[in-house]
């Protein structure tokens, strides 16, 4: 297993031309290298919005890049891309947020770029899933967090997953372009009831 730094193009082109002649072709590509370097607009510094869009946005561009002309040339292809339901905007995540949509963006033009060519590009925005990214939080924080999810729990890492594998597989072939939320509705917005 190699370790890529997606941001950096030459290690990506030669990740996929290494597994390409290993394996001889990619039909699925993942992106789903992502960071967090958060912090309110007025504190973050131009580190950490370069850090955080260069690996999201800049690293799903420079791996759809690599492996998009083989999947054209072999009529078949199939790219989703991770975002986060931050991508609608989050406080304290202007950099990550930004970089969550910039991801959709781009999915949505591979997607037309690609439909041509049995390529599609999809993505998945999820929402609170346990663990790791709220191992951190307490009790109180996350119950708060809980009752705010229409289905009243926190997502499984199994649910994303399972998402991942049908809008990788062939039988989801006439769809692309989509967002699939795997949120348990919190999405949907607030509930006054």
């Amino acid at each position: 297993m190699s370790i890529v730094d997606v941001t950096r193009a030459d290690e990506v082109d030669d990740w996929v031309a290494d597994v390409c002649a290993c394996f001889g072709r990619i039909d699925v590509l993942v992106n789903n290298a992502g960071i967090i370097r958060d912090d309110r607009l007025e504190r973050m510094d131009d580190a950490a919005w370069t850090d955080v869009v260069d690996v999201s946005l800049r690293g799903a561009f420079h791996c759809s890049r690599a492996v998009f002309a083989g999947m054209k040339e072999r009529g078949y292809g199939r790219i989703l891309s991770m975002s986060s339901m931050s991508w609608r905007g989050n406080f304290g995540q202007v950099n990550y947020a930004a970089a969550k949509a910039g991801v959709i963006g781009l999915s949505r033009t591979i997607a037309l770029e690609g439909a041509a060519f049995g390529i599609t590009a999809n993505v998945i925005a999820p929402g609170l899933i346990d663990p790791p990214m709220l191992a951190s939080m307490n009790g109180p924080a996350r119950e708060k967090l809980i009752r705010r999810i229409p289905v009243k729990r926190i997502g499984r890492p199994e649910e994303i997953a399972e998402a991942a594998a049908f809008l990788c597989s062939e039988q989801a072939g006439y769809i692309t372009g989509v967002v699939l939320d795997v949120d348990g509705g919190i999405g949907l917005g607030i509930s006054l009831r």
